[in-house]
C-alpha cells in the first residue's frame, strides 16, 4: 500500500482537488438556487407610477423640498420598484486595513420597505463568501455561507435584525428620492441644513437624519442603528455618505457611498461602494 500510494501520489491529490472543486461547484449552485428562488418570491409592485406634483410636495421642511427639487422628481414617476448592481470595497476587520471586494446584486420595493440583497465577496482565491439578506413584510433575515457549504451566519426575525434592516432601507433611501414622500415616512426640521426623517412600517419606527448642504444636495444620512444582534447589541452611529450622483431617468440619484460606524469613538469605514444599472419600475 505505502509504494502504491508513493507511486500514484499525484493521482490521488489529483482526485482530491477534483473532488474538492466538484463540492464547491455543487454548493455554489444550490446556494444560487436558493437566492432564485428568494428573488422570484420577492415581492415587486407593478402598478402603475402616479406623477410627482408640486402640491405632494406640501407640508415638508424646506431644506427636503430643496433637496427633492435638486434630485428633480417633479413631473417624474414614483419610485415603486428599483433594481441595480453593486460593486465595492469592504473591510471586515476593523483592526486590519485590508479591503476585500464585492459584487452585488439589490431588489428594492419602495411601496412597502423592502430590499434583497445577494452579494458575493472575494474573501480567498478559490472559495467564495456569498450572502443574502432580505427584508420584506417588516421581518429580516441574514444568511452568510462559505463556498456554497457552510453557513456562518443564519439568522431571521430576531427584534433587532428587523429593526436594523429597517435602517438599512431607510438610509439607502437617497437611492430611491421619491419614497420621501410615501406615507410612511414623515419629516421634521432640526436646521436650515438638517431634517430627520422617521419611517414607520409594520409597527417599527426608525429614524435618521439627512444632512444636505445650501444647494439642497444631500451630503450623508445618520442614524442610531444596531450592528449585531446578540443580546448585548446596543445602537451604534451609522453613518452614509454620499460621494456622487448620476443621472437615472432624469433624476439625480447617489451612486457612490461610504458606510461607516462609529465605534468607541472610532470612525470604522467598512464599505465603499457604486451602485449602476439601475432599473426603475420594471
Amino acid at each position: 500500500m505505502k509504494q502504491f500510494l508513493m507511486s500514484y501520489w499525484w493521482v490521488i491529490l489529483t482526485l482530491f482537488i477534483v473532488m474538492i472543486v466538484g463540492i464547491l461547484i455543487i454548493g455554489t449552485f444550490m446556494f444560487k438556487q436558493n437566492v432564485k428562488s428568494s428573488k422570484d418570491a420577492f415581492p415587486l409592485d407593478d402598478s402603475e407610477a402616479n406623477i410627482i406634483k408640486e402640491s405632494d410636495l406640501e407640508g415638508l421642511p424646506d431644506v427636503v423640498k430643496e433637496w427633492l427639487s435638486y434630485s428633480n422628481v417633479l413631473g417624474k414617476e414614483r419610485i415603486k420598484t428599483l433594481t441595480f448592481t453593486q460593486t465595492g470595497l469592504m473591510q471586515l476587520d476593523q483592526s486590519k486595513d485590508n479591503w476585500v471586494e464585492a459584487n452585488a446584486f439589490q431588489m428594492v420595493n419602495v411601496s412597502e420597505p423592502s430590499f434583497l440583497w445577494h452579494v458575493d465577496i472575494h474573501m480567498m482565491p478559490i472559495v467564495k463568501t456569498y450572502g443574502l439578506d432580505i427584508f420584506k413584510n417588516g421581518k429580516a433575515s441574514m444568511q452568510i455561507n462559505l463556498g456554497g457549504l457552510v453557513n456562518v451566519v443564519n439568522e431571521k426575525e430576531s427584534a433587532k435584525l428587523n429593526e436594523s434592516a429597517m435602517h438599512r432601507f431607510l438610509l439607502e433611501l437617497p437611492a430611491y428620492p421619491t419614497a420621501a414622500l410615501e406615507d410612511y415616512m414623515s419629516w421634521e426640521a432640526i436646521d436650515t441644513h438638517t431634517a430627520k426623517a422617521t419611517l414607520t412600517y409594520k409597527e417599527i419606527t426608525v429614524s435618521a437624519d439627512f444632512h444636505f448642504d445650501a444647494s439642497g444636495r444631500l451630503l450623508k444620512v445618520e442614524a442610531m442603528r444596531y450592528k449585531d444582534t446578540d443580546e448585548t447589541a446596543e445602537r451604534l452611529l451609522c453613518i452614509g455618505e454620499v460621494k456622487n450622483y448620476v443621472e437615472v431617468n432624469d433624476m439625480m440619484i447617489p451612486d457612490q457611498f461610504e458606510v461607516t460606524w462609529m465605534i468607541d469613538g472610532d470612525a470604522y469605514t467598512w464599505y465603499k461602494l457604486e451602485n449602476s444599472d439601475f432599473v426603475i419600475n420594471e
